[in-house]
């Protein structure tokens, strides 16, 4: 910056009598002083809110002015000869440090992918060879079910960049039991494509409740990155239909006759996956995968999880109920406040971390204004200082390395990486996932409200690749490695819910998007904000037995009298639940 340049401003002895005599009774009570951002911003103190530093666009949140200059302006003056006075600008304070007690915030609570532990998972079994007879062609041995059925297996690679198809045939066997095999044992399944690049293995164990798990991994071999589709089809009879939702559906559902067979994708384990077409009588489940060096937690590799379950039904709309009804939930285990049920969200503290949103008066230039805006906003002259600092070290970036903010108006959301794994720096504290740690056990409320799915963005940075937990995806608009946003946001949900367990502390989840299933999985409650008759129902769905805290503004009778048939929680109603 130029230290001899200055700005002046309209209304200059208004603005001088502000700062020097006082403005009546919203007079500033400290001496007024000048920050330098970066990227032409500053902030300005001493002033009161109805005192505009200059005609320039200026916004005032908590006694602290935030505005654009010139980028090459470093100071203020106003007046003439002897009566000119000049304002010097000055660097901004660096964000207030709070730092981890432990290396590890989480502790115990930390996430620990499949995709970390799957080599030790398929190690904890004792597999024996299974070798095809003479005139046998290796395959996969059908799934079988405690009613008798059985439903035959098959798998599928596509390399999404060229097209090319494999059908998955084992080249190795191996079987978990005794000397004469059952059809309860658990069995392993592995082999390479042609071009000796993927090694691809799956898992098959039954449960004693009938329901199969499978799970599996894609390794590179040679390569660095590829992108894959794998597609995985149970032979049911009939074929597959998505449930509650036709993005990432919780389930995939075929009926024939009486029987009902749903695949049941793994909701401790974000992926991106759909129902695909496959033969008239099969459900299949699609996922995308891309298997890159970068993910440092489990380099060239990428896993998958997921169940199959079959059972008599009534007719299809029966066998829909009853396959939502058999989601799997980990949470529930702490029961809404009475405070929440008759007062409603109002004191309850709210967090979307995977979003930061900013606002000043004619917008922002691009992504990287926001976050200098942002970066200034981190300083200790404002009081949410640690949460901007959490943003602007976790913002995510695009596949051209420019971070993400969505501008409309005067305003733009700044895409935020929640993965409390996530580095920081020293000088500016915690991520975004430790700060939302933080800031919870500092409320000591009964209650946790978080806002999930507010960025819908991926992140391609390298420290995001790196660290995540869950197997990267690709854009439709660039082919490069990414990870998911909403993955790493139900990581952080699924370890704020553990500690939060512990603590007794109901956590509510607000969630209308289609990964919903993977954040509202681990809450005890969920909150709903729709009248739209087809989410209140989705929700219920997602919810099961646990209460929706149903928070719709000016609903009309109709949403009214179905919230009421859902059993959704209206505060002020709590007489009548």
């Amino acid at each position: 910056m130029n230290a001899a340049a200055g700005v002046r401003w309209g209304g200059g002895l208004a603005v001088a009598a502000a700062l020097f005599a006082g403005a009546g009774p919203s007079a500033a009570r400290a001496a007024p002083a000048l920050y330098a951002g970066e990227g032409g911003w500053f902030a300005m103190t001493g002033l009161p809110a109805d005192v505009r530093p200059s005609e320039d666009p200026w916004s005032f949140a908590d006694g602290v002015w935030i505005g654009r200059l010139s980028a090459d302006l470093a100071r203020m003056e106003w007046g003439t000869g002897d009566a000119k006075e000049v304002l010097e600008a000055q660097p901004a304070p660096p964000p207030p440090v709070v730092l981890p007690a432990t290396r590890n915030a989480f502790g115990a609570c930390a996430v620990r992918s499949l995709s970390i532990r799957y080599d030790a998972a398929v190690r904890s079994h004792r597999w024996s060879l299974v070798f095809a007879g003479l005139d046998e062609d290796p395959d996969f041995e059908p799934l079988a079910f405690p009613d008798g059925s059985s439903a035959a297996l098959a798998l599928e690679l596509e390399d999404a960049a060229t097209g090319q198809r494999w059908p998955l045939r084992p080249a190795r066997r191996g079987r978990e039991g005794g000397t004469f095999p059952k059809a309860t044992d658990a069995r392993f399944y592995g082999g390479k494509l042609p071009d000796s690049d993927v090694d691809w293995t799956l898992i098959a164990v039954p449960l004693a409740d009938g329901r199969q798990i499978l799970q599996g991994q894609v390794q590179l071999l040679e390569s660095d990155e590829r992108r894959f589709r794998l597609r995985l089809a149970v032979r049911a009879g009939a074929p597959g239909v998505p449930i509650l939702q036709a993005e990432c559906p919780p389930a995939i559902l075929a009926v024939k006759d009486t029987r009902a067979v749903a695949i049941f994708p793994d909701l401790a384990e974000p992926r991106r996956f759909r129902a695909a077409g496959g033969a008239p009588d099969e459900a299949v489940v699609e996922f995308d995968l891309a298997v890159v060096a970068a993910t440092g937690n489990f380099p060239r590799r990428a896993t998958f999880s997921l169940e199959v379950a079959a059972w008599e039904t009534a007719d299809p709309e029966t066998a829909q109920r009853e396959a939502a009804a058999r989601l799997a939930r980990a949470g529930g285990a702490v029961p809404l406040p009475d405070s929440v049920r008759s007062a409603g969200l109002a004191g309850v503290p709210t967090f979307a971390p995977a979003a930061q949103r900013l606002v000043h008066p004619g917008g922002f230039r691009d992504g990287a204004d926001a976050l200098r805006h942002l970066a200034l906003k981190a300083s200790e002259l404002f009081p949410d200082a640690d949460w901007a600092a959490s943003a602007y070290q976790c913002a995510a970036v695009d596949a051209g390395g420019e971070p993400q903010a969505a501008r409309n108006g005067d305003e733009a959301i700044v895409a935020v990486n929640a993965d409390p794994d996530l580095d920081a720096l020293l000088e500016w504290g915690q991520n975004r996932g430790q700060t939302v740690l933080e800031r919870v056990r500092r409320s000591g409320a009964p209650a946790v409200w978080i806002r999930a799915g507010t960025a819908a963005a991926l992140d391609y940075g390298a420290r995001a690749l790196y660290l995540c937990d869950y197997p990267a995806v690709w854009g439709g608009d660039s082919p490069r490695p990414a990870v998911d946003m909403r993955h790493a946001e139900a990581e952080l949900i699924s370890s704020l819910s553990c500690i939060l367990k512990s603590a007794g502390t109901c956590l509510l989840v607000e969630d209308a998007g289609p990964l919903a299933p993977f954040t509202t999985y681990y809450a005890d409650a969920l909150a709903c904000a729709s009248a739209d008759a087809a989410e209140m129902r989705r929700q219920a769905a997602l919810a099961g037995p646990r209460p929706v805290l149903w928070t719709a503004e000016h609903p009309g009778a109709d949403a009214v009298a179905l919230a009421r048939e859902l059993g959704f929680v209206r505060p002020g109603e709590i007489g009548e639940d």
